[in-house]
């Protein structure tokens, strides 16, 4: 028994227990978002009659979308890899349903709602090994992890049905392979690659810059060149012919991904010109308001006197996936922020590892820790709102106030303000830009009530609206402090000052 104990007491002190409860407690409970619609939907054809034609989440898109059928089904213009990943999630909301008697969808999409979770603290794990690989010793990775899982938008994306989470862990996990001695490096790497691959086509533009790599690593001995090349093939490639073979049989061209017909997608400089300083720098998307942490980017010089071939992989990958996306004709999607580019930040928070090194300075250690603290709080924030909200406002409010409307950010925290001290869903127009004295009712969307919780939400299918408040205040107290009590034992081990260095 008190060999049981101890092991508990070791687990516990783990931030990773902590953080998966926190995540647990923070999920949704539904969907959230559009186009994961179009997956769940490929998913459940897939169980349910064995292929692949849906019937479009959007009418509108049936007039632009590829080989649609005479009955007006459609292809998925998405990914394969998140259709198969949704299988088991959708076999278990089928079973919940069967099992309690409710409705299919409602229990599929709660199912579907935690999907991200274990891919994030995966994804976490990956981040940890490569902090050790970089000589960063465990109170210092443990601490990053922390600031990554709770102090950016991370965690907003980890309890949410956005597959960005998941994308990273793969890319995450394609990085800590190639940081390995092993032989076999290069085929883990071909492995989690490929399945990045699977998701979104978009990353192959990665490829070269993982052989570039790769082959520098091996420079002079071709031998061992001809090797790293194969074993990175030994996944992708399969992987390569399965997708030529889907796009033909479903699209008719091995080229086409389902997005041939639509005359919105592009790249072009005239967007990246659009979107590239206010994906940096504004209160709308950018990642530097959304997340103050990344404030820390100057620590990449520290990053490259550790591994110098590595860091110029890192900021490689960062500098060519800012470049693409800022390039793509709908510059950002509605979310939490800049989400196409959400990439950057488990890649900048490598850097933040290095916060220790150098004599111990208390200006510092103070800028640092309100950073932080800043950057914590804009999390909670956005973990405990949804992000459809202040858009619907102005949709609502279209004939009360015609704008300009106030930015996402400022008008995330006043209205987490007035769920927090006043909990009604007549939501004052101020929260949007406009006259304090008047309001926006949003009492007819029942998902707006309260606190974007799934225990909230649950309280309201089980008919217990009364309880909602109650239940919604003490669970974002627990969450605030797990969350902060992560922050005030880890912190201070980053920042703590390194003799032997």
């Amino acid at each position: 028994m008190k060999h049981w104990f101890a092991r508990v007491k070791k687990h516990l002190k783990s931030p990773f227990v902590w953080i998966a409860l926190l995540y647990l407690l923070s999920a949704k409970g539904h969907m959230e978002v559009i186009d994961t619609e179009y997956s769940v939907r490929t998913a459940k054809a897939m169980i349910e009659h064995g292929n692949m034609r849906i019937e479009p989440v959007d009418k509108d898109f049936l007039a632009i979308s590829v080989n649609p059928s005479a009955d007006g089904k459609i292809y998925s213009q998405y990914g394969l890899g998140l259709p198969i990943l949704f299988i088991p999630f959708i076999t278990l909301g089928k079973i919940l349903a069967s099992i309690f008697g409710q409705p299919e969808e409602r229990l599929v999409y709660f199912a579907l709602s935690f999907y991200n979770i274990p891919f994030a603290l995966l994804g976490l794990w990956f981040l940890k090994g490569i902090l050790l690989k970089l000589g960063r010793d465990i109170p210092e990775a443990n601490a990053t992890l922390v600031l990554l899982a709770v102090g950016t938008a991370y965690w907003p994306y980890a309890v949410t049905d956005f597959s960005e989470v998941t994308q990273v862990a793969f890319l995450l996990g394609a990085m800590h392979a190639i940081l390995s001695h092993s032989e076999r490096k290069w085929l883990s790497f071909s492995l989690w690659f490929a399945l990045l691959a699977s998701i979104k086509l978009a990353y192959l533009i990665f490829l070269p810059l993982f052989l570039a790599y790769a082959l520098y690593e091996n420079w002079g001995d071709y031998k061992r060149q001809a090797k790293t090349v194969m074993h990175s093939a030994a996944f992708l490639l399969p992987l390569g012919l399965v997708l030529a073979y889907a796009n033909h049989a479903r699209f008719g061209s091995i080229l086409e991904s389902g997005y041939g017909s639509n005359p919105g997608i592009g790249f072009g400089i005239q967007y990246f010109l659009r979107t590239a300083f206010p994906s940096i720098l504004s209160l709308k998307y950018g990642l530097l308001f959304f997340n103050p942490i990344l404030l820390t980017f100057p620590l990449w010089s520290k990053v490259l006197h550790a591994s110098k071939r590595f860091a110029l992989l890192c900021i490689a990958l960062m500098v060519t996936w800012f470049c693409l996306m800022c390039s793509y004709s709908y510059g950002w999607g509605w979310a939490w922020g800049q989400r196409y580019v959400f990439l950057l930040i488990p890649i900048s928070m490598i850097c933040v590892s290095f916060a220790g090194l150098g004599k111990k300075n208390l200006l510092r250690v103070s800028i640092f820790s309100i950073i932080a603290v800043t950057s914590c709080f804009i999390q909670l924030v956005a973990v405990s709102t949804k992000f459809h909200e202040p858009l619907t406002m102005q949709i609502k409010a279209e004939k009360q106030f015609e704008g300009p409307y106030s930015p996402q950010l400022p008008s995330t925290i006043l209205l987490f303000s007035h769920k927090l001290f006043d909990g009604s869903t007549n939501n004052p127009l101020s929260i949007i830009g406009g006259d304090e004295n008047e309001s926006v009712d949003l009492s007819s969307y029942e998902s707006f009530r309260g606190f974007n919780f799934w225990p909230v939400h649950a309280l309201k299918f089980f008919g217990l609206d009364e309880y909602e408040r109650m239940v919604g205040l003490s669970l974002l107290s627990i969450i605030a402090i797990i969350q902060f009590g992560l922050l005030k034992i880890h912190l201070p081990k980053l920042l703590s000052k390194r003799h032997s260095e």
